[in-house]
């Protein structure tokens, strides 16, 4: 509370939060500081870290070019990184949590939707927000998720951190995560796979047909631009012109989409939910990239044709 709560626009400068989000709240009752606010691509909406208003913050891996810090928690993922916080939050709709840890070098989670309560939070897609924290290591990650959540009735997030990981089962998807994917990127995700081999993890790969399902539902009607839309639509009508352009593009995709097709998706989305838990069903855990690449340079993106590509690719992964 009484701090600029802006969503990374300008038609938000003046607003000043009235009260703590619930998850504030239990993070200064379980004795978190608050060290400041971060910045952030405008409302959310976008995987490469650029906001045209403000600036888009640098990468602190390269201090000699500037590159993208990821989105769209971009500010959370260069204070952790530049050792200005221990930890930091952000919401993560499509991968605004994951995208800026993978640039930056952390360790950052999405829980599952509705673990922790998104009141008092600025949405993007309510259907699909969870906020997660950007930490160096999985430890702080699951200590700020215990603090965030409800009272869970028998174990708690962090009892598992500890403890024998062997006949586990990983599997590397063989479709749709590896396209585009650099050589380095690859290597270091089989690396890490290579790891939890060595501790008894067994290592496979498998074929998931529902990836294909939902490439498909992703060339579709986006219920995230519906949703988004219907949040700002009358800023949009009143003042269009204090928009990123970039973004407003994209929230303005969702202006004429028939509520019939939009319904469609969501039923659709529910039914591709229980295809994939199907199919993993005898799976532990995916090991894929989040991102294809590391960060890109900031300045070979600033044409649109060379952004919206780049911005997808950021997007693809995260949002499985």
């Amino acid at each position: 509370a009484d701090l600029p709560t802006t969503g990374g626009s300008t038609l938000l400068r003046d607003n000043i939060a009235a009260a703590d989000a619930t998850i504030a709240r239990r993070l200064f009752a379980a004795g978190v500081v608050l060290l400041g606010k971060t910045h952030l691509v405008e409302f959310a909406f976008g995987g490469t870290g650029v906001n045209h208003h403000y600036g888009t913050p640098v990468n602190p891996w390269d201090p000699e070019i500037h590159r993208l810090p990821g989105g769209s928690s971009s500010g959370s993922g260069v204070a952790v990184a530049a050792g200005l916080a221990p930890a930091a939050l952000g919401s993560d709709t499509g991968g605004s949590v994951r995208i800026p840890a993978s640039f930056c070098g952390l360790t950052g989670l999405k829980p599952t939707f509705g673990l922790l309560p998104n009141t008092g939070v600025l949405p993007l897609d309510p259907t699909l927000d969870s906020i997660g924290p950007l930490c160096r290591t999985a430890q702080d990650c699951a200590l700020l998720c215990q603090a965030m959540a409800d009272p869970l009735p028998g174990d708690s997030l962090v009892d598992h951190l500890e403890g024998e990981v062997a006949g586990l089962r990983l599997c590397f998807p063989r479709e749709y995560f590896w396209d585009d994917v650099d050589a380095e990127v690859e290597a270091a995700v089989r690396a890490s796979a290579s790891v939890f081999a060595d501790l008894g993890v067994y290592v496979d790969e498998i074929s998931l047909e529902v990836l294909d399902d939902l490439v498909k539902w992703r060339s579709g009607p986006s219920t995230t631009a519906v949703e988004a839309y219907l949040y700002h639509r009358h800023n949009l009508e009143a003042h269009l012109d204090q928009f990123d352009p970039i973004v407003s593009a994209r929230i303005l995709d969702g202006r004429d989409i028939l509520a019939a097709d939009f319904l469609q998706q969501l039923r659709i989305r529910d039914e591709l939910r229980c295809k994939a838990r199907t199919a993993l069903e005898n799976v532990d855990f995916l090991i894929t990239p989040t991102t294809p690449f590391a960060a890109p340079i900031l300045d070979e993106i600033d044409r649109d044709d060379v952004y919206f590509p780049i911005n997808g690719l950021c997007l693809r992964n995260p949002r499985f």
